[in-house]
Parts: structure tokens; sequence; C-alpha cells
């Protein structure tokens, strides 16, 4: 990422997401799996599914922004749950303080956050996509 683009990407996150958001992880597979009562397979086919739709979730991002603030807070809805279901702890923080902003109606720069927000699923879905998925016989 270009120092620009990092230096925007540090100021948006911080402004809607607070100064440690850095310390956050960008995937927390560990702890969703202990949520999900220490079901490895059954995370591996939530992994599985979140990044067989990784591409149409950009996408969405990416089309819904051009149609308006109603369609892209759904659109902002469906990629944090979806973050949120595999531990994709920052996207889904910066996703979700970005929806409720619009929600709310409150004045937000939104072509910033879609791209650090893009930039956030990104990074998750590779790291998703690197994780050893766990086949039981």
């Amino acid at each position: 990422m270009p120092l620009l683009a990092q230096a925007t990407h540090f100021l948006v996150t911080a402004a809607l997401c607070g100064d440690d958001f850095d310390s956050l992880p960008v995937l927390d597979a560990d702890t969703r799996i202990a949520e999900f009562g220490g079901d490895t397979q059954g995370y591996d086919e939530v992994a599985e599914m979140v990044l067989f739709e990784g591409d149409a979730m950009l996408r969405s991002l990416r089309n819904a922004s051009a149609a308006g603030s109603a369609a892209l807070a759904a659109a902002l809805h469906e990629v944090a749950n979806n973050c949120a279901m595999v531990g994709g702890q920052r996207c889904a923080l910066l996703t979700r303080a970005v929806e409720i902003k619009l929600r709310k109606r409150l004045r937000i720069d939104v072509v910033p956050a879609i791209r650090a927000i893009e930039f956030e699923l990104t990074l998750m879905l590779q790291k998703l996509s690197r994780r050893k998925p766990l086949r039981l016989p």
C-alpha cells in the first residue's frame, strides 16, 4: 500500500474505530472456533462460504456505494456479518462503524471509508484463504 494510502487508511480507521484499531487481529479464527464450541469443521464450512462470497462482497460494496446510503448500509451489514462470523474483527468493527453512521444519517466521507473496508476485507480474505482447515477423516 503506498504511503499516502497508508496514512489515509490510518486516519479513517482511527476516526471511525479509535486508536486501538490496529491492535485488533485481522483474523482471529481460534476465538471463533472456541465460540463454535470447538467445532473446527463447522467453522471451516462457514469460512469456505465466506471465501466463496469474497468477490461478491467486494462488488456489492462498490455497486452499493453508487446506489445510495440505504443500499450501501445493507451491503455493509452483510459484509460485517460475514466478517464477524469468521473472526475478522477489524473488518467487522470498521464496517459496522460506517453502517451505523449511514443509518443514523451522520456525516461521513464514504469514499475513503469504503476503500478502508475494501482493504480490510481483502486482508481478512487473504488470511482466511491461507488458513489450513482441519479436515476430519
